[in-house]
């Protein structure tokens, strides 16, 4: 009960809100609901920003603090309610705690990572023209098939060969009853997967192409329009420095975790515990998302 208390403690303390009598005119407070305060404090915390003097600050801000009321008077009729003594209650407590403060520490991780050097920055602009001098729109149709069945897919392939549309190999898709989603993408160069990237690259407009995915899934792809959008001089620099400063981020990220769990004591239990080998299950690594061709 004592932990629960502190994690009480602390949500109140992050939130700003306590109970009060009515009175904010010294400009801390913002709204008092039913004698609990939402202070300004609160608002500028959930707007990631000071606050504003234009008409779309201002807008934003009303927003945020039309939320905190509904909130807070959705927490006074669950306190009304007695919730708070469920033990869902509980553990969301403990929950949203050790969220916040994974977030907190891993904000003041990353701000350590050393920052680029203006020399690595203008390699990558030249080492990467699908990022930046030639990088395009590509608005093509994504059909994912979640099944690999070669015979059909070298029939589609053929059938694309020799001129049919998407619509026709749909058709017969369907006739075998396969399900599969179809969805409309428009994304440029940098944003889309190597591999499905090296397949558009290639096509033609409007010609359908399969694609199979080692034997996890298959795609059509049809490629729709491409409009160039190059990144070139300040915008290629301030890209390619906010590409790489992530990426120094996250490595500090997992150079940290990496050491945390090197020194950690940590034991499983129940369906988590050890196996009947009686080895530790293995810890789960921290892998950093591929960043192919950023290389300085």
């Amino acid at each position: 009960m004592k932990s629960l208390s502190a994690t009480c403690l602390f949500v109140l303390a992050l939130a700003g809100c306590s109970p009060n009598n009515g009175g904010g005119g010294d400009g801390r407070v913002t709204a008092v609901v039913n004698g609990v305060e939402i202070t300004r404090r609160e608002v500028d915390f959930l707007c990631r920003r000071p606050a504003l003097r234009d008409s779309d600050g201002v807008a934003e801000r009303q927003r945020v603090l039309s939320l905190l009321v509904r909130k807070e008077l959705l927490a006074q009729h669950a306190l009304a309610l007695k919730l708070e003594n469920s033990p869902d209650f509980i553990v969301a407590m403990y929950e949203a705690r050790r969220n916040v403060l994974a977030g907190m520490a891993e904000r003041h991780i990353a701000a350590q990572s050393e920052k680029v050097l203006p020399e690595s920055v203008e390699k990558i602009v030249a080492a990467n023209p699908r990022f930046f001098s030639q990088r395009k729109l590509l608005v093509y149709d994504q059909v994912v098939i979640p099944s690999v069945d070669e015979p059909l897919l070298t029939s589609l392939n053929n059938d694309a060969e020799s001129g049919a549309s998407l619509e026709q190999l749909l058709n017969r898709i369907n006739a075998k009853k396969i399900p599969f989603r179809r969805t409309m993408q428009a994304l440029t160069t940098d944003q889309i997967d190597p591999g499905i990237f090296s397949v558009l690259s290639t096509s033609r407009l409007k010609k359908p192409r399969i694609v199979r995915i080692e034997t996890k899934f298959s795609m059509i792809l049809v490629l729709r329009a491409t409009v160039p959008m190059p990144l070139d001089g300040d915008a290629a620099i301030q890209a390619a420095a906010d590409m790489l400063n992530e990426q120094q981020r996250k490595m500090e990220v997992s150079k940290t975790l990496t050491k945390a769990l090197d020194s950690a004591k940590i034991t499983f239990f129940g369906e988590f515990a050890s196996d009947k080998g009686g080895k530790k299950l293995p810890v789960t690594s921290f892998d950093l998302p591929p960043l192919p061709l950023l290389q300085p």
